[in-house]
This record gives C-alpha cells, sequence and structure tokens, in this order.
C-alpha cells in the first residue's frame, strides 16, 4: 500500500488530493481518494480491521505534526508542506485527532499546523447559481442557434413537385426555430434575474414577441394571413414593430440567417459578448475563496457563428 499526494495547479487555488493505493495480484490500483486533511477508513483483506490514510497540507517552516489515532501517537514528517501517514491495524470506528505541530527553528506547538492559503469567506452560492443559470441558456440558445443553421442546409431544394420528405425537413427546421426562441426567452430571462449584462433592447423585444406568437400560434397565425387583418395581444406590439412582416417566415441569404425580424448572427454575437462577461464575474465571485475553480480566460476571442 502507498499513499501518493497529487498537485492539481491549473486549479485556482491550487487543489491537492490524497491517493490511498493498493496492490494486488493485478497490480496497483487506487483504493481511496480525497483532499488532504482528511482520512479513510479502507476495508482489509485479513478481517474487521482497516487502514487509516491521513494527508495534510501546511507551510514550508512546517517539519512535522503529531497525530493521534486512539490511543497512540504518531510524528508525521512534512516536506515541502506535505505530510502523509498509513496506519494499519486500525479498528472501524477509530479516531483521529492532530495534537502538535514542529517547525524549521525547532518550535514544537499546540494545534493543528496553520494552512497554506488564507481565504476569504466562501463565494456568494445564488450569485454563482444565477451566473450559472444565465450561462446554462446562454449556451443552450447557441447550441440551437448551430441546429437551425444546419437545418437550413438540409432542405432538398430541388424537390419537385414537392415530397413528404421536403415536408418533414421544412417542419424541422420550424422545430429548430421555435426551440431557438425559448431558449432565448430564458436567456433573457436568466440575465435579467442576475442583474448583469443584458442582450440589447431591440433583440430582447424581437425575441418575446416571435417567442410568443409561435407558441400561441393558434391565436395569431391566422391574423397574419394579410396584414390588414386585425391583430391581438403579441400579435399587435410585432407588427407595429414590423409592418408587413411575417413571424413564420425563415430566410438563409447574404443577409444571414433568419427567423423573421431576428437576424441570428446578431443574436450570436451578443450573446458571445455577454458569456465573456459571464465568466469574468464567475472569476471575480471564486476569486480568492477556497473553492477551487479553474479561472477561465478573459480574453478569449469571439467565436464566429458557425455556418452551413
Amino acid at each position: 500500500m502507498a499513499v501518493v499526494i497529487v498537485l492539481i495547479t491549473y486549479y485556482e487555488p491550487n487543489a491537492c488530493q490524497l491517493f490511498f493505493l493498493r496492490r494486488d495480484l493485478n497490480g496497483w490500483h487506487v483504493a481511496g481518494e480525497g483532499p488532504l486533511g482528511f482520512h479513510w477508513q479502507s476495508a482489509s483483506p485479513h478481517g474487521d480491521r482497516g487502514v487509516i490514510t491521513f494527508g495534510l497540507e501546511t507551510r514550508c517552516e512546517v517539519t512535522a505534526f503529531d497525530l493521534r489515532v486512539n490511543r497512540h501517537m504518531y510524528t508525521v514528517p512534512v516536506e515541502a508542506g506535505y505530510g502523509a501517514a498509513i496506519i494499519p491495524d486500525s479498528a472501524p470506528d477509530s479516531c483521529w485527532e492532530v495534537t502538535s505541530h514542529r517547525t524549521t527553528d525547532g518550535l514544537h506547538i499546540a494545534g493543528f499546523p496553520p494552512p497554506l492559503h488564507k481565504f476569504r469567506a466562501g463565494p456568494d452560492a445564488r450569485r454563482l447559481e444565477a451566473i450559472g443559470n444565465a450561462r446554462h441558456f446562454l449556451w443552450a440558445t447557441q447550441r440551437q442557434i448551430e441546429r437551425y443553421v444546419i437545418s437550413f442546409n438540409s432542405i432538398p431544394y430541388k424537390d419537385f413537385p414537392r415530397t413528404v420528405e421536403r415536408q418533414r425537413v421544412t417542419s424541422l427546421i420550424f422545430a429548430d426555430a421555435e426551440f431557438l426562441l425559448n431558449s432565448a426567452a430564458q436567456t433573457v430571462k436568466s440575465l435579467n434575474r442576475l442583474q448583469g449584462p443584458q442582450i440589447s433592447n431591440e433583440l430582447q423585444q424581437d425575441i418575446k414577441h416571435l417567442r410568443d406568437l409561435h407558441e400561441h400560434w393558434e391565436q395569431h397565425k391566422s391574423s397574419f394571413a394579410h396584414p390588414g387583418l386585425t391583430k391581438k395581444k403579441a400579435g399587435v406590439g410585432f407588427a407595429m414593430r414590423h409592418p408587413g412582416e411575417s413571424p413564420w417566415v425563415f430566410r438563409h441569404d447574404a443577409n444571414g440567417c433568419q427567423i423573421s425580424v431576428l437576424r441570428v448572427e446578431d443574436l450570436w454575437n451578443e450573446l458571445e459578448l455577454i458569456d465573456k462577461e459571464l465568466g469574468r464575474l464567475n472569476n471575480a465571485e471564486l476569486e480568492g475563496t477556497c473553492f477551487p475553480h479553474i479561472p477561465e480566460d478573459e480574453n478569449r476571442p469571439v467565436r464566429p457563428m458557425p455556418q452551413p
């Protein structure tokens, strides 16, 4: 058996894991793992006794710490800020305590060794959740944009007369557009709840109107058969903003990919900038806390919208 300490440097702050390894006829394998400062009671092949593994991360001036397991004392050496011990033949209900530590200048000090890092209070869980919700719906919208663009490229334009397969593909483009509008509306809602970066007001209005009209098509579709017909509810706002336009028109031409009046490229570009800002907010919320995380690259280039 062995203890291996692994330092994961790409986390901020750096995360340390203690791995308990056991060897059998098939070689070495991991029998337990966790953060330093914890221990595990592992099953033993010899009966009801087990093995305690213990690891600790501290400052480099600490040379050893004293560990009590049940009534027995152990002195565990510390090198480069890390110390680990294996204590075999331990009962399943064993208890442990770090009683004191020793330093490079010869001091023997009671109590747990000082931690390697000093952290501020933990992150705001509600704030992190709000950022996560916003990114969830933002990424879902971007995925739907990708699917919508791919769907357009799959239309069998040469089908004439129109086949059932052509009708099916066209219907699925309609469905991808609806899912895109739904996720975009949820993105607007989650960004409003976060009170952070926002989609532009013009796009917000078009998303809201189109999403409502598509979801409640049975109330509105007949009124858009002609510009002169009476509109109601969401149809009124859409018709006032975009006279003569229809919510159920899909285009992909030199001007871009559009769901009616919504140019998808414009939405994608705004979402990319917002995503970068959400990454910055996430970094700021976690910086200096004891919550291990991988810092995001706040200067990553903006990704162009995928093309068919």
